[in-house]
């Protein structure tokens, strides 16, 4: 590719070099091959009544470069590519070797019209040499040899250029405008081809990022729930470890050691919708652990929950109660209602604590803005924390199907 002043590259310009040829070059073929097919059917009449006049060997040759046509035509869209490119190269040998001969001797008998039927192929061997070539100017030598081939032979068995032959090389010359076509048609195919193959690559690309990204939130966000949670719980104990804080450490390793530790029946999963009563088991279960003395009330009606909604749900309340369970003051009691059912899930963590201004809160931290607010608005839901500075906290969360 040529360069603009100052060294960069210009987009426009003729390339100088082809890559070696593949499935752009494949299709592009097979259409150029469907329109020769179109040209032959209209120069059959002409075919017939001319081909008397050459010798048999000429038309059997014409013969076969019309088969090697046809081959590609019928098969062109599966055959192996080094197939292909071997009969694209075929038809315009075949066509040089025709008329490095035509005016062979043979019984006497030469083309007197000075231009014989298989001639009309011309144009399709220039398309397949545009279609073939690694360099564009390889491609423009096709249509002059293959105009010069008869004359050269012309003047070497007759010693002479006919007059009809001669007014004919200009004519079959013209076929520099098919090679251009095609080579231009090439260019741009393949320029679509790898702009297509980049903008593949570059959303494949961005999925993984994007998949690469939520991997991580949702690690912090289990560190955090959990890990972070068990340091704490740690670092406030007084005396011997407590029943919650045992509780809290073992949810913990279940979390990091998921293989080590035998499948609950009631564990749950991310790909299979759960039943309304079975979450509701679920959250009790959970509730329970980190806070045994907390006051829980759930309503669950008949129906199933995404289990995606419930994974957040499960984690997002979760992470409230121990929210509340550090930072609520030792005399708060919590209570925990909820509403369950296919088309909606709406549940409240509410205790009598201490409180907090939710606008105070650093944007760094993750306990509300990402294990509560962001897990719900995953999910199509909503989270609200309101509290008050020594009126307590209340935590509400809903999805609606």
């Amino acid at each position: 590719m040529s360069s603009r002043p100052g060294g960069r590259p210009n987009p426009w310009a003729e390339p100088t070099r082809f890559g070696v040829p593949g499935e752009v070059e494949r299709r592009l073929g097979w259409v150029l091959t469907l329109v020769g097919l179109l040209q032959l059917a209209a120069t059959t009449g002409t075919a017939v009544r001319t081909a008397p006049q050459h010798p048999l060997w000429w038309n059997l040759g014409g013969v076969v470069v019309v088969a090697f046509v046809l081959l590609l035509a019928v098969f062109g869209l599966v055959m192996p590519m080094r197939v292909i490119v071997a009969v694209w190269t075929a038809v315009p040998t075949g066509l040089a070797v025709l008329g490095l001969a035509a005016f062979a001797p043979r019984d006497g008998v030469v083309p007197t019209d000075g231009n014989p039927w298989p001639w009309a192929m011309g144009p399709l061997a220039y398309g397949y040499l545009a279609v073939v070539v690694s360099r564009p100017v390889w491609a423009f030598l096709g249509p002059v040899l293959l105009s010069l081939f008869p004359a050269v032979s012309a003047l070497f068995f007759l010693g002479e250029i006919p007059r009809e032959l001669a007014a004919l090389v200009p004519v079959h010359l013209a076929g520099f405008f098919y090679t251009v076509i095609f080579l231009l048609l090439r260019r741009r195919l393949l320029r679509l081809h790898v702009a297509e193959r980049r903008a593949r690559a570059a959303e494949e690309q961005r999925v993984r990022v994007e998949v690469e990204l939520r991997r991580r939130d949702e690690l912090s966000r289990l560190v955090h729930d959990n890990v972070l949670a068990v340091l704490n719980a740690a670092i406030a104990l007084q005396g011997g470890p407590s029943a919650a804080l045992r509780s809290e450490a073992g949810a913990a390793l279940d979390l990091l050691e998921p293989a080590e530790r035998a499948a609950d029946p009631g564990e749950r999963t991310d790909d299979v919708e759960v039943a309304a009563a079975t979450l509701a088991r679920r959250l009790d279960a959970a509730w329970r652990r980190i806070d045994p003395g907390c006051t829980i009330a759930i309503d669950a009606d008949p129906g199933a929950v995404p289990p995606a909604v419930a994974v957040a749900v499960e984690d997002a309340s979760c992470e409230a109660l121990r929210n509340s369970l550090y930072h609520a003051g030792a005399r708060a009691t919590r209570t925990v209602t909820a509403r369950l059912s296919g088309e909606s899930v709406e549940v409240l963590v509410c205790d009598d604590g201490l409180g907090f201004d939710p606008a105070a809160v650093p944007e760094v931290c993750l306990g509300i803005r990402g294990s509560i607010r962001g897990r719900i608005r995953d999910m199509g839901g909503e989270a609200v924390v309101a509290s008050r500075v020594g009126e307590g906290t209340t935590v509400s969360m809903r999805w609606h199907g």
